[in-house]
C-alpha cells in the first residue's frame, strides 16, 4: 500500500512510513550517486570529484541531523556535485531527510522543538 505523506501537518516528525517513503525517493534520486546503501559508491558517483558523501559514516559539512540534511537537500552543497533538490516538495525532502538520518551512524542530538521551529520557517 502506498503511503500518502502529502497530507502530513508535521512532516519533520519521524515516522516509519516516512522513512520507507524516503527510502523509495532515495532510490529514485540519490542511489545513482550515493549507492543503494548510501555508502557513496553509486555508479554515477565514481566519476565525481569530490566523490559523493558516505551517508552511513558521515562526517557532515552542514552538521548532519534533520536540520543539516534538510538544508543540504534544499540548497545543495557549493564546491561539490551535490545539487539542490529544492524542486521536490518539502514533504518529500523531509522523507528523504528521515531516511538519510535513519541510515547514518553519525547522528547529532537534536531537540524536537528546535527541528519544529526550523521546519516552520524552512523553504
Amino acid at each position: 500500500k502506498a503511503v500518502d505523506v502529502s497530507k502530513s501537518a508535521e512532516p519533520w516528525v519521524e515516522k516509519q512510513e516516512r522513512i520507507k517513503y524516503g527510502a523509495k525517493l532515495f532510490g529514485q534520486n540519490g542511489a545513482m550517486s550515493h549507492g543503494n546503501e548510501g555508502k557513496g559508491d553509486g555508479p554515477a558517483g565514481q566519476a565525481l570529484n569530490p566523490r559523493p558523501r558516505n551517508l552511513v559514516e558521515g562526517p557532515w559539512k552542514k552538521g548532519g541531523g534533520y536540520i543539516g540534511i534538510y538544508t543540504v537537500l534544499t540548497e545543495g552543497l557549493a564546491g561539490t556535485s551535490m545539487a539542490s533538490y529544492g524542486h521536490l516538495k518539502a514533504v518529500d525532502r523531509w522523507a528523504l531527510t528521515q531516511f538519510v538520518n535513519s541510515i547514518t551512524k553519525n547522528r547529532p542530538t537534536e531537540e524536537a522543538a528546535k527541528i519544529a521551529e526550523f521546519a516552520k520557517t524552512a523553504k
